[in-house]
């Protein structure tokens, strides 16, 4: 099912994600982002949520802004 979601709304989602991905890692060590599993399948879910969403944009806004990749 193809969702409603505009391009503006779409944009937030990915800034939200990425907020929570720098708060959840802020301090973090390698060895302590490995030894945390809730915290790395957290980080992928929202890797997932930027992907998917960054995907979802319009072709008009991809064309726009095709210098970002």
């Amino acid at each position: 099912m193809k969702s409603s979601l505009g391009d503006r709304q779409r944009i937030q989602h990915i800034r939200e994600a990425i907020d929570h991905i720098e708060n959840f890692t802020d301090g973090i060590d390698f060895e302590s982002y490995m030894n945390n599993f809730q915290l790395r399948l957290a980080l992928v879910k929202l890797l997932e949520i930027v992907g998917e969403a960054a995907a979802a944009l319009s072709e008009d806004l991809k064309q726009e802004f095709s210098e970002i990749e």
